[in-house]
C-alpha cells in the first residue's frame, strides 16, 4: 500500500546542517509517509550522511544526481519516485 504522502528533500552540501531536519521527520507521531532525499551532487559528503540518516527507516530513501543540476531538478526526480497521493516540499 502507497503512503499517504512523500515528502520530497533536495540536498546539495549539507553535512551537518541537516541532523534536525531528518531527526524531526523520523520522530512524528504520524507514520503513514515516505521521505525522498535527492543529493544533487554535492561535492561533501552529503550522499554518505543522507544514507545514515536512511538506515533502518524503510520510509526513507536516498538518490543521487551525479552532477548539481538545481533545486528544480532536484524535485523532478523525486517526484517521479513518489508514492503517496500527496508530495510535499
Amino acid at each position: 500500500m502507497s503512503p499517504f504522502f512523500s515528502i520530497l528533500i533536495p540536498v546539495f552540501n549539507q553535512v551537518g546542517l541537516m541532523d534536525h531536519c531528518i531527526e524531526t521527520i523520523k520522530n512524528q507521531s504520524y507514520k503513514d509517509f515516505e521521505v525522498i532525499l535527492v543529493d544533487d551532487g554535492s561535492t561533501d559528503d552529503s550522499y554518505n550522511m543522507c544514507l545514515g540518516f536512511c538506515q533502518g527507516d524503510d520510509r526513507f530513501r536516498v538518490l543521487k544526481h551525479e552532477k548539481n543540476g538545481s533545486l528544480v531538478a532536484a524535485r523532478y526526480t523525486g517526484m517521479k519516485e513518489c508514492q503517496g497521493q500527496y508530495i510535499l516540499f
